[in-house]
Parts: structure tokens; sequence; C-alpha cells
């Protein structure tokens, strides 16, 4: 374990640090800027490429903090690593904290103004104005559903059917504890970014800001169904292991409703989750949504045609 550890807390330090490397920054500016919808003007470049940077850091100190925790954990319970959970949990970790930390990120810096005389804009656009629909369900559903399952499958610790150490032991409740707190914490950063300003010197800067404001937006949108349809997957696995152990130690197989249940455990996340992705495929993308509700004709000065 404490070489699981030391692994992971190098990991997040070279991520921490390589978007200090000028070729790294620029891979990652040019790789936001597909995302935003291609050519972003030179005065906005800056502001991206730090945006960029931020969440590329955000991402390692959070596998940073994941390592320092299970690195706690293989002093304090050096027996952990034989649990049947212990991958689930290094990837629990290492998943929510680094997604507790972009969340982080974009509370603190949630937009950035440039210098010079700029105009307020009018009007307030909302979530829905940025993130599609299909994008902004599957995020929701799959939150609520995950928490709704993770604290289904600690109920079936009661059970005869199902180990109870066996299942506290496994990432299942810290997950139930984090998937709510991560939503919180989704949601703060979002409001806190639809809340910053976006003084504009025209509408071509305003609709580029748009344009890199839908950008942030989606991605805030996608880790807390990420983290959903993991927490899906970690709670069947967890069942599995727990009904495993009771089987190994009473030497009697559960009812039939228990192999169901674990069957449907594992086959209903998996398809939900490509149902998920075909839904926000379909969406069109980080452009389209915004285009459409907010320039429903041509985009200033960019020749791209809005959807």
């Amino acid at each position: 374990m404490m070489i699981d550890a030391l692994v992971i807390l190098v990991a997040g330090l070279l991520i921490t640090l390589l978007p200090r490397s000028r070729r790294y920054a620029s891979f990652l500016t040019w790789r936001a800027s597909r995302k935003a919808g291609g050519q972003v003007p030179p005065e906005r470049l800056p502001a991206l490429r730090e945006r960029a940077a931020r969440r590329e850091r955000a991402t390692g100190v959070g596998i940073l903090i994941a390592g320092v925790v299970w690195l706690l954990v293989s002093q304090f319970w050096p027996g952990w690593r034989e649990q049947p959970g212990a991958l689930y949990l290094v990837l629990s970790l290492l998943v929510v904290f680094s997604a507790a930390c972009l969340a982080v990120v974009e509370i603190v810096w949630p937009g950035d103004v440039s210098d010079g005389p700029r105009f307020a804009r009018a009007t307030s656009p909302t979530f829905a104005d940025y993130v599609a629909p299909q994008t902004r369900v599957v995020s929701g559903l799959f939150v609520g559903v995950s928490v709704v399952v993770l604290a289904g499958s600690l109920a079936l610790a009661q059970s005869q059917w199902f180990d109870a150490a066996t299942l506290w032991r496994s990432p299942v409740p810290f997950l139930l504890a984090a998937v709510p707190v991560l939503a919180l914490l989704f949601a703060l950063a979002i409001k806190r970014v639809l809340d910053a300003p976006q003084p504009a010197r025209d509408q071509r800067e305003l609709y580029w800001q748009d344009a890199i404001r839908a950008e942030t937006l989606y991605t805030l949108a996608i880790p807390p169904a990420f983290v959903g349809a993991l927490s899906l997957l970690i709670a069947a696995a967890s069942l599995d292991n727990a009904a495993s152990a009771t089987a190994t130690a009473t030497g009697e197989i559960g009812p039939d409703w228990t192999g169901w249940l674990l069957f449907v455990g594992y086959v209903l996340p998996l398809l939900a989750i490509m149902a998920a992705a075909v839904a926000i495929a379909s969406a069109g993308g980080v452009m389209r949504q915004f285009n459409r509700r907010l320039w429903s004709t041509v985009a200033p000065e960019t020749g791209a045609e809005a959807n």
C-alpha cells in the first residue's frame, strides 16, 4: 500500500507541475480552444491558457490529496490492501478528490475580466442557455440514482445474504457521503461561473466570453455524472463481494433474487452509461446550445453559423 500511495503522489505531482511547461500549456490551450469552438481571439488566449492550467493543476492536487489519504490508510489500516474493495477505494479517492478540486477552482476563480473599458451585459443567461438539456438531465439522474443505490446497498447490510462488514469496509459509505457533497460543490461552482461579470468591449468579445463560459459549464456538468456512474458500478461490485463473503462463510448461496440483483446491478449501469453517452453526443457539442439560445444569428465576426 505504501508503494501504491507513493505512485499516486508522484503522478499527482507530475500533473500539478506539467502546466508549467510551455509546450504542455499550449496543448491545454489548444484543447480548450477546440472545445470552445475553434480560433479564439488572441486577446482571450492568456485567460484561456490560465484557466486550462488551473484545471490541470486542480486535477493534480486532487490526485495528491487522494495519495495522502491512501498513505494514511496504509499506515493506520495496513490490512486494507487485502480487502476485496481496496482497488475500488483507490479509484474512488482519485475521482472524488480530483472532481472536488476542479469544482473548488471554478468557485474561487469563476471568470476572467480583461483590462480596459468594457460594457456590462444587459441580460443574465442561465445554465440552460449554455448546457444542453440532455447533458443536464444525465448529470442530475446519475447523481440522484447513485445516492439511492448507494444507500440501498448499505441497507442490504441488514440482510443475511450480504456480509455487513464487507459492505461497510467498501467504498460505498465514502461515496454515499461524497456524491451529495460533490453535487453541492459543482452546483456552487456553476452558480459562481454564471454570476461572474461579463463586461465586454464589443459583441465579438462577448461571444467568445460566452463560448469559453459554455465550455467551462460543460466541464462542470460532466464530473458529477461520471462520479455517479462510477458509484453505481462500485456499488454492484461491493454487493458482489459481500455476497461472496457470506457464501464463503456460511457455505450457502443466496436466493434467486440476490443473483438477479447482482446481475441487474452490473448490467443496468453499463446500459445507462452507453445511453448517456449517446444522449450527450446527440446534443451536438459545446457550441450548439449557447449559439441557439443566445446567438440565434451569425456569430459576430466569427463566420460560424449558430444552430
